[in-house]
């Protein structure tokens, strides 16, 4: 079966690399831009396809690895064209397979198939997709046939709902891009604190390379340090006292996250609310308190829902004073 690539940026250059490397058969490319096609067929040594509509014709089953915002209207281009029995595939992480809208009227088997891997170089990118795990929903079909390809490369693939990818995806960009925010916020504390970027970067890098290797080789809470694994309340309402206002709401809400599993979390310092929100407490949850550090509405929003997951006997402890 030969696969043509419908788009020559990162993610389609290092699929079509990478499967060629791995002795599969890509026909070509086509793209909008034709520096990018005869970019991508000369680094896969494939064809620059001078049309869809030849791409199509030379393809038995069609990757499109354009940005997701042109996805459906490069499908309802290849509606056009004579595609009864091939596969398509996308590699989106937020949509599923149900953009290839009336597929069975073309005789066409769809996927999407996305590798949990951020593409950095055109060029590069490859070398490092035999690590990937690829998460994969759709037709039967598309899913056996592309799916087979990718083991026979070496990777594991996982086969979701098609309605959970959406959740699967902001999983996704919690890990990542969430991560990253709360790495440049830190990095920006530090230097509020007087350090140079090069020394805030330096003095934080053995702490989350440890912290990152700590959390991959053992539980969350085996990985967890500092005032919030202790239980030091006290520290942490000194953390409180020096934040900004959206320092606070991010502290907080990662404060509740990473003691997610212990009462600890809900009951050891005092908050109060932006405007009238009330503090919890164990004779009455919702009657007002004045006394607390000031934060503002996303975390004490992110409070209450995380109050009512408590049972009835858990929020007995939960006492904010």
């Amino acid at each position: 079966m030969k696969i043509g690539i419908i788009g020559a940026g990162k993610v389609g250059c290092s699929i079509g690399k990478y499967l060629t490397e791995h002795d599969f058969s890509v026909a070509g490319y086509c793209s909008k831009s034709r520096k990018s096609v005869e970019e991508a067929a000369t680094f896969t040594n494939t064809k620059a396809c001078d049309s869809l509509a030849e791409l199509v014709a030379e393809s038995t089953i069609l990757f499109l690895t354009t940005p997701d915002g042109a996805l459906e209207s490069v499908w309802n281009e290849l509606k056009k064209e004579s595609i009864q029995n091939k596969i398509v595939c996308h590699f989106s992480g937020s949509l599923s397979s149900d953009l290839f809208s009336n597929r069975e009227e073309y005789g066409v088997s769809a996927a999407s198939f996305h590798p949990m891997y951020a593409f950095s170089s055109k060029f590069t990118s490859y070398e490092q997709l035999n690590h990937v795990i690829f998460t994969a929903e759709g037709d039967s079909y598309a899913l056996s046939v592309v799916g087979d390809i990718f083991r026979k490369a070496g990777n594991k693939v996982c086969v979701m709902e098609s309605a959970k990818k959406t959740r699967y995806h902001a999983s996704a960009s919690m890990i990542s891009n969430l991560m990253i925010g709360l790495y440049e916020m830190s990095i920006q504390m530090l230097m509020d604190c007087g350090f140079s970027r090069e020394d805030a970067v330096a003095l934080t890098t053995p702490l989350v390379q440890n912290n990152i290797k700590a959390l991959l080789h053992s539980s969350p809470e085996e990985a967890l340090t500092g005032p919030i694994e202790r239980g030091d309340t006290e520290t942490v309402k000194k953390h409180l006292s020096v934040l900004t206002e959206a320092e606070k709401e991010v502290y907080l809400i990662f404060f509740f996250l990473s003691r997610d599993s212990e009462v600890f979390l809900l009951s050891s310092f005092a908050v109060s609310s932006e405007a009238s929100y009330p503090l919890i407490n164990s004779e009455n949850p919702c009657r007002p308190k004045s006394a607390g550090v000031h934060i503002g509405s996303l975390a004490m929003t992110y409070f209450h829902w995380k109050y009512n997951q408590l049972s009835s006997a858990q929020r007995r402890f939960t006492v904010l004073f």
